[in-house]
């Protein structure tokens, strides 16, 4: 670099080079660009933006005197940045002649560039940005760089004249202007130190670029022109590549040397940062504990330091504390103990006590710190006194339902819970009180003595209350300070004052559907407010006592449940069992007997199944209210299955009294009973059984009076029987039968026997289908003991069907080989005449023989019809309807009503044997067998009804009913009951030539 002198000739153009100038003085002097210097001022720009960005950072970080320093070296920094892109781009534009540099305009640019980079750090290091302030700062710091650029224009010094564009020097001007604004805009969201250095560097790039448009455009804008005189060169200097190349270095080393001041400084701001946070966080830690913390020196144990956890806890001043040493909290065996298991954290649990002696838990944890640069110990005593008495709790609340689950007696439960709240509430005194149904409550276990305890029985729930001023509707938790004062009951304030009682809690105990059980009432010898650590305890006591109520409630009702039936109330068969020990046990110390007395009950089943099951039950209910009015007291009444009933009778003098006792049980029974409007008779078998004569064990009683009842009802039914050896034997044999009966079907041990019925006049009318059983050991078996068998337990039903389909079967045979007018008739039991799907079995068994309606005529008894006449009229007209014939077996044996007789839908009547056996003439004064079977043609024949006589075995019989007028005849006479063989011999005989010939002169007529 040249040094400027006021006359250096040497400077000055020869006047061969101003005779060339002034020769194109008025043509444009031409001008290029050094594109590498264009290149460095980019990367000036780019490097100064992105320190002008970590700047803005420190500035904003940073407050007072520092901030001020910030700003000022910052805007030096920056300023001489922008400056030299500013010049390194001036540099760049070459000219055909020399130029020299102003050196005092110079320097003014350089302080217009740093104004301008004051402005923007100023700007944008401010707390809160608003749009005015980035407005007019981008107004100032465009017209700094603005006044920069043309400043550092004016400095030049050459031999032309330069001129100005005004389009584009405005742009240049609006351009630094527009530039500024996008800068401070991005700085000022991008301005935090914590942003991302990635982030910067993109903003700063943008920004790097952005500069160097304004600059180019505003040298775009200049134009220079040779003049005619020289240059005014005084303070000028020319800059060579020497001095260009020592400004940029030196403005590197400038922006490099601001950009590392702002990462140190930033370093070492975020040490005393971090360090300052965590004495703060140490504080806050340490003053904010809510456990009381000490510091102790380790050599010395005096205290050093405590917070207000600890003063407030301990009851000691701060001063107190730390003229002391940690020893008066805590011995010096434990702190040994603390110091060894120091590192692993282990804490220990400790016992200390306040200022004024009152104990608490604590736990303990020590940790060794550094203290003021000596080593201290760091206490933390936190209290786990709730803890340990919730711990406790939890533990006495596991015992308490274990206790409960094996059934202990209540007031043995209730008493654990009143000694639980007892150790959880130092000075109570608990009393738990529930309530009767009588809605008086009493005290089911307390801390008082008996005597004193029956101070608080006898009120109503709602007394109680009262007297312990609770609401009754909503029965919540209540606290009474001053009870002898506030008590509304006068008995009661009495009660207290006399056992100097001042407070008193109370907690309802309520069920699962919120109804009051009793009540939990707590009383204190002292003014004692509750924590609401206490209130949940008596929540949690009032909810065991309520589990432990509800638990004795249930046991006791599945108790009840599990020994006594359902629906009559009395004991089952289980609590029979422990009754009839307990009455053999005070049979044999007083020498008396025991009568057992099983009773079932007669036809129960058919109004079980006619009726419903509803209307079972309440003749089993009424059945149950009638014996107990037999027993007394000291005896059991016992329902011991659907219809079986056992009475215990204790201390009967001899065995007749025994069967006394059961007619009783029959005279009580013999009243019909009411149901749905209609009177129903139930009567009942009953089988006896005495102690010691017939057993000496509960269950050889029941079994020998089962044994008893079982016979009295395959004897008729509605009698009693009393046990004897012989009755085993008996019934022994009518299970093997029965065990037998069950299988016959299965093995096709039944057949049929057909036995006919003629007319009158002998003409064959039809078969009466009749079962035989042939037993493979027994031989064969009558129907009078296999049939009531089959009755009682349903096997019937089955039976019964087979016997239909096999007659129908057999019939439709006969009809095929030219008998068409040949009728079946079958017998059917009650059970099968009751059945829902009767009638369609009857139409299944036709139509699979193809057998039309009037080929089957149906016989029931007497009995069968009159047990429902309703029923029975509704199932024989359904008979009637299809075409189907009906007929009463036995007619005159059973309990025949006129009334009903008439008014059924029946066929035929057919008298019984026992009328025509021995069949006398009528008498003259209309008495004798005769007479009854002229009676009962006579009322036939007025109702309509064929008479069939059964069993006729002579010739003077038959004669009898012919003159009598009976219309068909069965019996030994014409022939015994026969096998399907002997019946097609007995067809193709000479009663069948008959029948055939009817057939024949019958179809001739309807031709």
């Amino acid at each position: 670099m040249d040094l400027p002198r006021k006359k250096q000739t040497a400077l000055f153009p020869s006047d061969h080079e101003l005779k060339l100038f002034f020769m194109n003085i008025s043509t444009a002097i031409p001008a290029s660009y050094d594109y590498r210097l264009v290149t460095l001022s980019v990367a000036i720009a780019i490097f100064a933006s992105y320190v002008a960005l970590d700047l803005a950072g420190r500035v904003t970080a940073t407050r007072g005197y520092a901030r001020l320093m910030w700003l000022v070296g910052g805007a030096t920094s920056m300023g001489t940045g922008i400056w030299a892109m500013h010049y390194t781009g001036m540099l760049a534009y070459r000219l055909p002649m020399r130029v020299y540099y102003h050196l005092p305009t110079v320097l003014l640019s350089l302080l217009a560039a740093i104004f301008a980079s004051f402005i923007a750090l100023y700007v944008v290091s401010r707390p809160h940005m608003t749009a005015l302030n980035v407005v007019g700062g981008s107004l100032l710091m465009g017209a700094g760089i603005a006044a920069m650029h043309y400043t550092g224009m004016a400095a030049m010094r050459l031999a032309a004249m330069h001129h100005y564009h005004r389009g584009l020097w405005l742009l240049s001007v609006l351009f630094a202007v527009v530039i500024s604004f996008a800068a401070l805009w991005l700085t000022s969201h991008f301005r935090e130190e914590n942003k991302s250095r990635w982030l910067k560097i993109a903003i700063a790039i943008i920004m790097g670029l952005a500069i160097p448009v304004m600059h180019y455009t505003g040298m775009a804008a200049v134009t220079f022109t040779p003049m005619a005189m020289a240059p005014n060169l005084s303070y000028a200097i020319d800059i060579s590549a020497l001095a260009n190349s020592a400004i940029v270095l030196m403005t590197l080393v400038i922006l490099g040397f601001g950009l590392l001041t702002s990462v140190v400084d930033r370093r070492f701001s975020a040490q005393a940062l971090e360090l300052a946070l965590s004495e703060q966080r140490y504080q806050l830690l340490f003053e904010s504990n809510p456990h009381p913390t000490f510091v102790f020196d380790l050599h010395t144990l005096l205290i050093l330091a405590v917070n207000k956890a600890a003063i407030s806890k301990y009851g000691f001043s701060a001063e107190e504390l730390l003229a002391t040493k940690i020893t008066v909290l805590q011995s010096a065996d434990v702190l040994g103990t603390l110091l060894e298991t120091a590192q692993s954290g282990i804490p220990t649990e400790a016992l200390h006590r306040r200022k004024n002696g009152a104990p608490f838990d604590v736990e303990l944890a020590l940790q060794t710190i550094m203290w003021t640069g000596k080593p201290a110990g760091l206490l933390l005593a936190s209290d786990v006194t709730e803890r340990k008495r919730n711990e406790r709790m939890e533990v006495e609340r596991r015992n308490f339902l274990e206790m409960i689950t094996q059934n202990q007696p209540l007031e043995a439960s209730l008493y654990k819970l009143v000694h639980i709240l007892e150790s959880q509430l130092p000075g109570a005194l608990c009393s738990t009180l529930l309530l009767k149904p009588s809605k008086l409550c009493f005290v089911a276990a307390s801390t008082f003595s008996k005597d004193v305890s029956m101070g608080l029985e006898g009120f109503t729930l709602e007394e109680i209350a009262s007297a312990l001023d609770v609401n009754s509707q909503s029965w919540e938790m209540s606290f009474v300070e001053n009870l002898p004062a506030r008590s509304r009951h006068k008995s009661l304030r009495e009660w207290a004052a006399s056992l100097n009682l001042l407070s008193c809690w109370s907690v309802p105990v309520l069920d699962a559907g919120g109804l009051p059980l009793g009540v939990i009432v707590i009383f204190f010898r002292e003014i004692k407010e509750p924590t609401p650590e206490d209130r949940s305890r008596l929540h949690v006591a009032a909810g065991m006592a309520s589990i432990a109520i509800e638990h004795r409630r249930l046991t006791d009702r599945l108790s009840y449940q599990a020994q006594h039936d359902a629906l009559t109330g009395l004991p089952n068969r289980f609590l029979l069992e422990d009754r009839l020990q307990q009455a053999i046990a005070y049979a044999n110390r007083h020498q008396s007997r025991v009568a057992v007395l099983l009773l079932d009950l007669d036809g129960f089943k058919y109004i079980n199944d006619t009726l419903g099951h509803q209307a079972g039950d309440q003749v089993l209910i009424e059945v149950s209210r009638r014996l107990r009015s037999v027993t007394r007291k000291a005896d059991t009444l016992a329902r011991i299955g659907g219809d079986e009933f056992c009475l215990v009778f204790s201390d009967v003098k001899a065995v007749d009294d025994s069967l006394m006792i059961a007619q009783s049980c029959l005279d009580v029974l013999r009243k019909p009973i009411l149901i749905a409007d209609r009177d129903y008779s139930v009567s009942a078998s009953i089988g006896v059984s005495c102690f010691p004569d017939h057993g000496m064990e509960p269950e050889a009683l029941q079994q020998h009076a089962d044994t008893a009842m079982y016979h009295a009802k395959f004897s008729g039914k509605n009698g009693f029987q009393i046990f004897t050896p012989e009755l085993n034997a008996h019934l022994r044999e009518r299970l093997d039968l029965l065990g037998d009966l069950r299988q016959a079907l299965d093995k096709n041990e039944f057949h049929l026997e057909y036995q006919p019925q003629f007319f009158a006049n002998g003409e064959l009318v039809a078969f009466e289908a009749l079962l035989r059983w042939a037993h493979p050991k027994r031989g064969l078996i009558p129907p009078e003991r296999f049939i009531p068998l089959a009755e009682e337990t349903g096997l019937v039903v089955p039976i019964g069907k087979w016997v239909l389909d096999q007659a129908c079967r057999q019939l439709a045979v006969w009809r095929s080989m030219g008998y068409p007018r040949l009728r079946v008739a079958v017998n059917v039991s009650t059970l099968q005449f009751e059945r829902q799907d009767w009638m369609e079995t009857i139409s299944s068994a036709l139509k699979e023989n193809g057998l039309p309606p009037s080929a089957l005529e149906v016989e029931i008894t007497e009995t069968v019809v009159m047990k429902n006449c309703e029923r029975a009229a509704e199932r024989l007209a359904q008979l009637r309807a299809l075409g189907i014939s009906s007929a009463i077996d036995d007619f005159g044996t059973g309990y025949s009503s006129l009334k009903y007789l008439q008014n059924l839908p029946i066929d035929t009547l057919k008298i019984d044997q026992s009328f025509v056996r021995d069949l006398d003439s009528v008498s003259g004064d209309g008495t004798g067998k005769g007479a009854i079977v002229q009676a009962i043609v006579t009322l036939a024949q007025q109702l309509g009804l064929r008479v069939v006589a059964e069993g006729v075995e002579t010739q003077e019989e038959l004669e009898l009913l012919r003159r009598l007028g009976c219309d068909l005849v069965q019996g030994f006479l014409f022939s015994k009951p026969m096998p399907v063989e002997a019946c097609e011999k007995f067809l193709r005989g000479s009663s069948a030539s008959s029948l055939h010939g009817k057939r024949q002169r019958s179809a001739a007529s309807n031709v």
